[in-house]
């Protein structure tokens, strides 16, 4: 064979089985800094040619603590030659000197990371002391040692919460604290409005403090989570050491599953459910005594019903003697529906059936809520708008 038949004539074939290695290891963090609970380092792990990741590799650090492995973990750079691992420093993490676990701290934990062609990377770290190794260089230091925030939840159920409900927050410690008893107290801000927060309420000392958040008009948050860290921890000491350490304030990252967003799905509600229109089902025409007419209240979000100390009515317009039209049904969903049996000498005086004003909608002695509790406001569009009763074209006589 000649020519372009050839493996020779064949121009972009390369053929590749040089396993990619490493070439250093450093970080991009300050030098000389020290790092405490919740903060994070990143890792830089360079090789000798462009390389993809997968899964979760990790390096593994010498900083482990009663608090867990120090592990930084893939986190980017994936196509390319530098590939970015993150370590959050967990309570009782510690080291004088950060560095990795010998030239074997790189594992794969069911991931992989391979060259273009396919071949798996030599794993292998430069040995401490070598130009490659640059993470120690860099002075790192993790003090995991003093009294440190391990999560934040809530043991309330998951749901929406309206104004003036209670939602209590716990904050676990890595150890016992004690809370100073002056004011300000600690307190944790939240999502919800300009002053919401989470403020310290018991548990000193001990391992578990409770805070609490009482929901305030205006409060809103799709999803309740902090904002920042946790202020006054200066107050909050351990229960041992001369002097005893304060507790550090960093609290673990938002959607973290230590976290109160990451172990709680709580939602802030306080707006009052109001009525978008009011309608019938029944046919357009005129109806005569004995005749059942449905009318539905179509709220803007899902409301419940409480009928046990009385059912809601709709008062209508219908002559010289108006009629209530009694609730029948709807709980739980956003349209209520209403039912009115025309009597006689019923007359809407040659117009469509309407109800008697904007405030014909009486509870009278039940309640309309929505999930957060949130009583109903209960005002209904104007007659003889398109939003009204009289928009179904019905009729009474």
């Amino acid at each position: 064979l000649t020519g372009a038949a050839t493996l020779a004539g064949s121009e972009n074939l390369v053929v590749d089985g040089v396993r990619p290695g490493v070439v250093s290891v450093t970080s991009p963090n300050a030098t000389e800094r020290t790092y405490y609970p919740n903060q994070w380092v990143h890792v830089h792990v360079s090789f000798n040619e462009t390389v993809t990741a997968t899964g979760k590799p990790f390096v593994g650090l010498n900083a482990d603590g009663d608090g867990g492995p120090a592990r930084a973990v893939y986190s980017s750079g994936s196509p390319g030659e530098n590939l970015t691992f993150v370590y959050r420093v967990l309570p009782d993490n510690g080291a004088d000197t950060l560095g990795y676990d010998g030239a074997g701290a790189l594992m794969l934990d069911g991931g992989s990371i391979k060259d273009l062609a396919g071949n798996p990377a030599r794993l292998a770290l430069p040995g401490p002391g070598t130009p490659g190794s640059q993470l120690a260089a860099k002075s790192i230091q993790i003090e995991g040692d003093i009294p440190s925030v391990v999560s934040v939840a809530s043991p309330d159920d998951d749901g929406a919460y309206g104004a003036g409900t209670r939602i209590n927050v716990t904050v676990a410690f890595n150890k016992a604290v004690r809370v100073d008893g002056g004011e300000p107290r600690p307190y944790i801000a939240l999502n919800a409005g300009e002053d919401a927060r989470a403020v310290y309420s018991s548990g000193s000392p001990g391992e578990t403090l409770l805070f609490v958040y009482v929901v305030q008009p205006r409060d809103a948050a799709d999803r309740l989570a902090y904002e920042g860290d946790l202020v006054g921890a200066s107050a909050i000491t351990a229960t041992v050491g001369t002097p005893p350490p304060a507790a550090w304030h960093v609290l673990p990252s938002s959607g973290d599953p230590a976290s109160l967003s990451g172990s709680s799905a709580i939602s802030i509600d306080t707006a009052a459910p109001a009525v978008e229109r009011v309608w019938s089902p029944n046919r357009t025409g005129t109806y005569t005594a004995g005749d059942t007419i449905r009318i539905v209240v179509d709220f803007n979000e899902t409301v419940t019903v409480d009928s046990s100390g009385g059912a809601p009515t709709l008062t209508l317009e219908t002559g010289e003697t108006d009629r209530a039209a009694a609730y029948e049904s709807g709980s739980g969903t956003q349209n209520l529906a209403f039912e009115y049996t025309v009597a006689a000498g019923d007359d809407s005086a040659g117009r469509p059936l309407d109800y008697a004003g904007t405030s014909a909608l009486s509870l009278n002695g039940g309640s309309v809520r929505d999930v957060a509790s949130n009583a109903a406001a209960l005002a209904l569009p104007d007659t003889g708008s398109a939003g009204s009763l009289a928009g179904s074209g019905i009729a009474v006589d």
